[in-house]
């Protein structure tokens, strides 16, 4: 693991402008580190770090495009819409079962504290970003982008409410395994609802304009 992070960094420090290099230098490295029982996950980290942002490419135009860029372009819809849902629902990993006493009051509990994380994600973070937001810019600390209203940064609040890989974690760490199970679910009803809500509030919003340049 440590001699293909020497050469990813050093491929980076030259300026290497070779993607396939990179990809395969954090497959490796994500092997070494399955197999040495520490978080994998970190291997995709280390191979973007190493990539230089001087490093350049050519496009099919004839012009130079930075390699960072053109990965995070390609990238990211892969991550955005496969990679990330299939990882967040892969690790929910929701099961029922049991009708003995201790399970049913341990069904009773984790369903107190699956209200509780629904209306963070419903009423606490929409609330929380609209609210801090709003007295920023009431303040003067900071202002809202040319054209944004307050209808626009309520819509922002609720996109907000929609909490995946990372509450899906929490839940995991903070939560005993025999509490996780409605958490979860909450998290998942909650976000689906949130992003229908922002999707709704979204359409009622009228079409901007494109001024002519």
């Amino acid at each position: 693991a440590g001699a293909i992070i020497a050469g990813m960094v050093a491929a980076g420090r030259k300026g290497v402008a070779n993607m396939k290099l990179f990809a395969a230098g954090g497959v490796g490295l994500w092997w070494c580190l399955l197999r040495a029982g520490v978080n994998a996950d970190v291997a995709g980290v280390v191979a973007a770090l190493c990539i230089s942002t001087r490093a350049k490419v050519r496009v099919p135009g004839g012009e130079m495009e930075s390699l960072s860029l053109r990965a995070i372009s390609r990238l990211e819809p892969l991550s955005a819409f496969g990679i990330m849902p299939l990882f967040a629902l892969a690790n929910t990993a929701v099961q029922f079962g049991g009708s003995t006493a201790g399970a049913a009051t341990t069904a009773a509990a984790a369903s107190a504290t699956a209200l509780g994380v629904g209306a963070g994600l419903l009423i606490g973070k929409p609330l929380g970003i609209f609210g801090f937001t709003w007295l920023a810019t009431k303040s003067g600390a900071c202002r809202m982008p040319v054209g944004m209203n307050n209808d626009h940064l309520a819509i922002v609040g609720l996109l907000g409410g929609i909490g995946f890989t990372m509450c899906l974690l929490l839940s995991e760490v903070a939560l005993p395994a025999p509490m996780q199970a409605l958490p979860k679910l909450m998290i998942l009803a909650s976000s689906f609802l949130a992003s229908l809500l922002a999707a709704v509030a979204m359409r009622k919003q009228p079409m901007l304009k494109q001024k002519p340049a």
